[in-house]
């Protein structure tokens, strides 16, 4: 996937279960991006990979898979040596989290019956 090709919906629909979370999980992410250039200044490649690594799990644990791309396409710069690539996604993903609104859902109360299943009241 090009990092071009990436989509970052301005808000994301995330199950209620990770509303508690979200604020430091957010915070947390903003903290590994933001480690990402000095990391590399000083010619630390695997500290900089370990970061987006980091991030691109989260951010897929936590609903985000436009989130979780992007920082795939970081580590990506950084183990093909692109360095100012990597360091424009991880600024892109940085302020991308700053500005995201998240919308909590409720999940749905019961999963829909598999086809042939009865349906239950």
């Amino acid at each position: 996937m090009n990092a071009t090709s990436i989509t970052l919906p301005a808000t994301v629909r995330v199950s209620q279960a990770l509303k508690p979370i979200y604020p430091q999980f957010l915070e947390i992410q903003r903290r590994h991006l933001a480690g990402i250039a000095p990391a590399l200044a000083v010619g630390d490649t695997a500290e900089a990979r370990r970061l987006a690594h980091s991030v691109k799990g989260a951010a897929g644990s936590y609903e985000l898979p436009a989130a979780a791309a992007l920082a795939a396409a970081a580590e990506i710069a950084i183990i093909d040596g692109r360095q100012e690539e990597a360091l424009a996604l991880a600024v892109t993903l940085g302020n991308y989290l700053a500005a995201l609104t998240v919308v909590f859902i409720e999940p749905h109360a019961r999963p829909t019956p598999l086809v042939g299943q009865p349906k239950t009241s």
